[in-house]
């Protein structure tokens, strides 16, 4: 026997399924034979063990087998039934149910789980949440239906453009209720609440959005995508749970969010001019306003926050249509890699969403240039009108725009070129027309408060917000360093750029220069394209940091980013090229950069750490607490001070200009400038207290610590004079009622 046979041998006999006339058996000397069954019949379902000839049940019943069993019924019968419920078990088993809820009961009325603060925080949460999403699918399905007008447009266009537009269709749906004085809960939850209905009855457009935007975010390829991707996804989980919280950052309680109190307040976009900031767009603060009127607040946030990952979105549908290259990856992780841009994302801002807009513009033209159709003018048309009834500064977006309309005018012929800017201008035009409309009919200046002035404003105000003279044109050297002065010290919150940029594009964008040789024609000629209208952009931003000191914030740039990244994301993809045998660039680079992205998201999460905004959404701290505890318990004791006044009452600010809060009237001192425009405008304490009783202001609320730096360092237009009636309209006409002792004095004007 062979040393296979004798090994088999010496095996466990194998058990071998009972029912075929070919079977396989083991024979006892460990032969293999074939079984013909013919010796004997076996029941069907044994198992034939072929060395012992006996027919095992198959080991499954065998371990059954030795499981207790249930008692036996007689042949035929069925189970016993239930009991029947009797009065007795009725009764017991009330009991013993009343017994379990008063132990249950008893128990958590001593040890509390939560209480009314975690029910109302959590509360507020999920309303808010619920406002953001509603208001999603609303701008995705509206936009996705009105994309369908436009023939050809891929998936990821149709979702970046059709949200751009729903979201726009459902602001200007809000501003025009606005204009009628129709601005009521009730109105806002109609139009809301059919415009949701609609696209739950009909869900095919937003189940399509949904599809193309889990289309849009491809798999990572390789380690560096991979950690780009981990990076980013991060740093946008985090500044979500930055946005849930409660809004706090200056601006929002500056105007962007006390505007819409205002509106809300009476009704119409049609209110009181008492800010500086009143004639500043608002179609995107007609989006708050609908997210406000039905009791959210922190949706304004997760409104705003959902552009930066449009942004991203677009950028990325950008580099596809230019290059054929997905990337998607790099541009998310060097956009949220910029630390003021992701921070400002998750406040109740509009600058992302002017970026957003810009890159939807910028997409437009260059898919004009590429395809020559006039159905991406018209859609770059919609999106310059749109960013102009967002923000100020994309009124120089037509420059931009005629910097990639132009060229080539020659070839196209000067009357297709007059067409073509015509068409973009005129669409422009229309769709810009309404809030400019609304300011003429409100101040009699479509861009108050520039140019024609207003109410409340003179020439003194004029000079103090303008400031020529004061920019880098005195230091003509700085203008070609201020890319590397914003970002090395640039920093958020502190004077100078007022932002952190990260370092990473002005690292990776000269790069260009290296790679420039390697790169195709196509690949060339797109850089171009973004150059031209990103350029022009920059060269604007660059003359107003020339001209005056008040617009040396890089915040103002911020909508030329995605164009960086996308530049700086090329980059990336085409260091290879530069590799040697010695010494491998593209993985020194990306060493570097894969090093920035750690710091930052280490650094992005010791920061929440640091600020807790979990605390608000748990109950933990009040969301006015967790306020006073960002911006200073001082400012939200004084308003709760304001706040207990009667409601008749009316309160001038001075060097305040944060009113959000207010629940009474408040006139917030916007420019820091109140005091000097009200002594220019009645001369002495006497002739001022008389104006401020005859404008119905019962009080005065001063932040003493502000008014003494500008004294001080003498930033402000304040000078002896203004010091002098001010000291007297203290002594004879004010009387202290409140005081902290560090920041804030409330006065009651005397009669």
């Amino acid at each position: 026997m062979g040393p296979l046979t004798t090994g088999l041998a010496h095996m466990s006999p194998p058990l071998v399924p009972d029912g075929g006339s070919s079977a396989s058996a083991w024979s006892a000397s460990g032969a293999c034979t074939n079984s013909t069954n013919s010796l004997s019949p076996r029941p069907a379902g044994l198992w034939y063990n072929a060395a012992t000839g006996v027919n095992n049940p198959p080991p499954r019943q065998r371990i059954m087998d030795q499981l207790p069993s249930a008692p036996s019924q007689p042949d035929g019968a069925m189970p016993s039934p239930l009991p029947s419920l009797t009065l007795q078990r009725g009764l017991a088993a009330a009991a013993l149910m009343a017994w379990l809820f008063l132990v249950i009961a008893a128990y958590y009325v001593v040890h509390k789980p939560f209480g009314l603060p975690q029910l109302t925080a959590f509360g507020q949460v999920v309303l808010d949440l619920e406002l953001w999403l509603a208001t999603l699918v609303i701008a995705a399905g509206v936009g996705w239906r009105l994309t369908s007008r436009w023939t050809g447009l891929t998936p990821v266009e149709r979702l970046v453009f059709g949200v751009g537009l729903g979201f726009a269709a459902l602001g200007y749906s809000v501003m025009a209720l606005g204009m009628l004085g129709w601005l009521h809960p009730l109105t806002l939850a109609a139009v809301g609440g059919g415009l949701l209905l609609w696209q739950v009855m009909r869900p095919q457009s937003a189940r399509a959005a949904w599809q193309a935007a889990w289309s849009a975010m491809p798999h990572p390829r390789g380690r560096f995508e991979w950690l780009m991707a981990i990076v980013a996804l991060g740093c946008l989980a985090l500044a979500w749970l930055w946005a849930l919280a409660p809004p706090y950052a200056f601006d929002a309680l500056v105007y962007h969010l006390r505007q819409v109190t205002l509106y809300l307040a009476e009704r119409s976009i049609f209110v009181p001019v008492d800010s500086a900031y009143a004639g500043f767009p608002g179609l995107w603060q007609m989006l708050y306003a609908f997210v406000k009127a039905l009791r959210g607040d922190s949706a304004t946030q997760l409104i705003h926050l959902t552009t930066l990952a449009l942004t991203v979105l677009t950028t990325a549908a950008l580099g596809r249509r230019l290059w054929h290259m997905d990337l998607t990856w790099p541009v998310a992780g060097l956009l949220t890699a910029v630390p003021t841009l992701l921070l400002v994302a998750a406040w109740p801002y509009v600058d992302v969403a002017l970026i957003f807009y810009t890159s939807l513009l910028c997409y437009a033209l260059v898919a004009w240039r590429q395809e020559g159709a006039t159905r991406w003018l018209v859609l770059a048309g919609l999106m310059c009108g749109i960013a102009m009834e967002i923000k100020y500064t994309a009124l120089w977006y037509p420059l931009a725009a005629a910097a990639l309309i132009l060229p080539g005018a020659r070839r196209r012929g000067v009357r297709a070129t007059v067409w073509h800017l015509a068409v973009f201008a005129g669409i422009t035009a229309v769709v810009a027309a309404p809030w400019y409309g609304r300011n003429w009919l409100l101040t009699g200046n479509p861009l108050y408060p520039y140019l024609w002035g207003g109410p409340m404003w003179d020439a003194g105000r004029t000079a103090w917000w303008d400031r020529p003279g004061t920019g880098l044109l005195s230091e003509p050297w700085r203008l070609v360093t201020a890319p590397w002065e914003m970002t090395i010290f640039g920093t958020e919150g502190l004077a100078g750029y007022q932002a952190t940029l990260g370092p990473l594009l002005l690292a990776l964008v000269p790069v260009l220069v290296l790679v420039w040789r390697h790169l195709s024609d196509t690949e060339r000629r797109g850089l171009g394209w973004l150059g031209l209208f990103g350029g022009v952009l920059y060269a604007v931003w660059l003359w107003g940091v020339a001209r005056s000191a008040l617009l040396m914030q890089s915040r103002l740039l911020l909508p030329v980013f995605p164009l960086l990244a996308l530049a700086a994301a090329l980059v990336l993809n085409r260091l290879g090229a530069l590799d040697t045998r010695a010494l491998s660039l593209s993985w020194l680079v990306k060493a570097g950069t894969a090093l920035v992205l750690v710091f930052n998201l280490f650094a992005g999460g010791i920061q929440f750490a640091h600020d807790n905004p979990l605390a608000p959404l748990v109950g933990v701290e009040t969301r006015f607490d967790y306020v006073g505890r960002r911006i200073g318990t001082t400012y939200t004791a004084a308003l709760q001070q304001v706040n207990a006044l009667s409601p008749e009452s009316k309160v001038l600010f001075l060097w305040e200009p944060r009113t959000y809060h207010c629940h009474t009237a408040c006139l917030p001192d916007s420019l820091y400038d109140n005091l000097v425009y009200l002594v220019r405008q009645h001369g002495d304490a006497d002739a001022l207290a008389r104006a401020l009783a005859g404008e119905g202001f019962t009080h005065v609320l001063v932040n003493r610590a502000v008014m003494d730096l500008a004294v001080t360092e003498g930033s402000d237009p304040i000078g002896d004079r203004d010091l002098a009636v001010w000291h007297d309209l203290e002594s004879r006409h004010l009387q202290r009622i409140y005081a902290d002792g560090v920041t804030y004095v409330l006065y009651e004007l005397r009669r």
